[in-house]
């Protein structure tokens, strides 16, 4: 493994451990009826967003979306950790285990587009915690791309 692989990969667990912080705080103040920090006003809300219909998947299902949070960013951590570990993947080849991150890397970018738009047109208030993990799913994503072209680049060689 290079060392820019190696570096991207402690990039992609350092964002991964931040947004399941972010996600498992956001997670413990919908059910634990806390206040969260960043009430700002009726438009700039975390506690807003996390009360809505819209805070479960389906709307009103009892499925947190926090909680998927917490899912997805274990799915970026986890893999990663193992690619740290050992110079293989650990189910599949190390470039099949990048290539499936930065599809899930993709899919997650979709997700939170579609929670940000619900945010704006749906539910009028900004969860500021919400956008700090989109903006770093979005810092995500070139590690991501970047670690897809090296493993590719060395594959060829």
């Amino acid at each position: 493994m290079g060392t820019r692989e190696r570096r991207n990969l402690k990039i992609i667990a350092i964002i991964s451990v931040v947004n399941i912080l972010i996600a498992g705080y956001l997670l413990y103040t919908k059910y634990s009826g806390a206040k969260s920090f960043c009430d700002f006003s009726p438009e700039i809300s975390c506690d807003a967003v996390s009360q809505s219909p819209y805070a479960e998947l389906p709307a009103n299902s009892g499925i947190p979306v926090a909680g998927l949070g917490v899912i997805a960013f274990l799915l970026f951590l986890i893999p990663t950790l193992a690619l740290l570990r050992q110079s293989g993947g650990f189910l599949f080849s190390r470039p099949v285990v990048h290539r499936l991150l930065l599809v899930w890397g993709i899919f997650s970018l979709l997700f939170y587009v579609y929670l940000t738009y619900l945010e704006l047109y749906v539910i009028y208030a900004l969860c500021p915690l919400c956008i700090v993990t989109f903006a770093l799913t979005i810092v995500l994503l070139p590690f991501l791309a970047d670690n897809v072209r090296l493993v590719k680049k060395k594959e060829a060689s």
